[in-house]
């Protein structure tokens, strides 16, 4: 970038132009600038031609206080840059930063007055490189296994007949007619929900995040939700090992199938997810696939109902004759009644006697041992005790 705009900005052309001569002090008409003006200046030249920039360059000098913000020098083999990454930035991010590590910066220029350094502030940090994009993925994985967002026990099960199918993907990729056409073909009678969204770019992870927590607002039970892409380069499959769209799927309530990329595409998003299927045709199938056989199920079971229900009538039939034989008059039936009340009662009155009578006892008992704990009795005791100890001490 030419740097004379911002030269002609802060000083004027004939200051610029002119000749250096004697140290003298300068003209009444030209005007002195303090130092703070100066950098004041200085930034909202940089504010108004650099508002932003994306920098390239190598980590060194990393420097974490206590604050949580993340000092650092920005590096290539001629320059150097003081960066900072102040915490809230930093607490998102999906690597963990360290010397030596090639990173991409987006921030925009800042003169620090206290020291008069120029520096950059960070707003977003991506390694460099397929590599580094490979450091990355591996850090945020562990980091997220060991919070237990992979763990298999809080994975929710996938409706085998779901209601509806809310597919979040871009509207315009093959993603959508592989499983549309596919789903159609297994004979799929649920709802599919398309849910356009940005699957690639920045700002893809956050937008996606965003429309899974208002799927999720929606949904009832027996829905599903399937988060698929076609597939593509580590860079092109990256929002889907952001952090802030896995915390999102870890958060859902309903049932989440992942299908990113091809079979041997791996990402994050796949890990959390509930299942996760090796392409959007393979999620059609894990979704829609089991209506055939459950087709197949419910009509064997049909069969062996009628044949049971048909068994159980016959048998209700030959046993309601025999009860027909066997059924007593309602005369009889009521002195057999009252013959069973009367044996009850007295069955009752004598197991009444016997329990009262232990009572008795226990009572008697509790009574005899709490006269024998009365306190008078207990001091006629430690009385008699005082005396004769008084008397052995004589």
């Amino acid at each position: 970038m030419d740097p004379t705009p911002l030269l002609e900005e802060l000083f004027p052309a004939t200051a610029l132009e002119r000749p250096p001569g004697p140290l003298v002090a300068p003209p009444e008409q030209e005007e002195v600038l303090t130092v703070t003006l100066f950098l004041h200046r200085c930034q909202a030249a940089l504010d108004d031609h650099i508002p932003t920039a994306w920098v390239e360059g190598e980590i060194s000098n990393l420097r974490v206080p206590s604050s949580g913000h993340c000092y650092f020098t920005l590096k290539d083999e001629g320059s150097q840059l003081k960066a900072v990454l102040f915490r809230p930035q930093a607490a998102v991010l999906p690597f963990t930063l360290e010397d030596g590590l090639e990173v991409v910066c987006f921030g925009e220029a800042n003169i620090y007055g206290r020291r008069g350094e120029l520096q950059l502030v960070v707003r977003r940090l991506l390694p460099k490189g397929e590599g580094q994009l490979r450091l990355a993925f591996e850090q945020l994985k562990r980091r997220l296994q060991a919070e237990g967002l992979f763990d298999e026990a809080r994975k929710k099960e996938i409706p085998a007949v779901p209601n509806r199918v809310f597919l979040v993907t871009s509207p315009t990729g093959a993603a959508v007619r592989d499983f549309v056409k596919t789903a159609r073909n297994l004979g799929a009678g649920g709802e599919i929900v398309l849910c356009p969204v940005q699957v690639q770019g920045e700002g893809a992870a956050v937008g996606m995040a965003r429309v899974l927590e208002l799927v999720d607002g929606v949904a009832v039970s027996g829905d599903v939700v399937v988060l698929t892409r076609g597939g593509g380069s580590l860079e092109d499959l990256w929002p889907f090992n952001e952090e802030v769209l896995a915390r999102a799927i870890y958060a859902l309530s309903t049932p989440l199938v992942s299908a990113v990329g091809h079979e041997i595409d791996f990402t994050i998003a796949d890990f959390v997810a509930d299942r996760r299927a090796a392409t959007p045709t393979a999620a059609a199938h894990l979704v829609f696939g089991r209506m055939e056989e459950l087709r197949t199920s419910v009509g064997r079971a049909a069969l062996r109902m009628a044949g049971t229900l048909a068994q159980r009538v016959e048998r209700a039939r030959s046993d309601l004759s025999l009860l027909g034989h066997r059924l007593k008059g309602p005369r009889q039936l009521l002195i057999e009644r009252r013959l069973l009340v009367d044996e009850l009662w007295r069955r009752m009155d004598h197991i009444l006697t016997v329990r009262q009578g232990e009572a008795r006892s226990a009572l008697q008992g509790r009574i005899h041992r709490l006269r024998a704990c009365h306190p008078g009795q207990r001091l006629l005791r430690l009385r008699r005790e005082l005396t004769l100890l008084r008397e052995g001490l004589e």
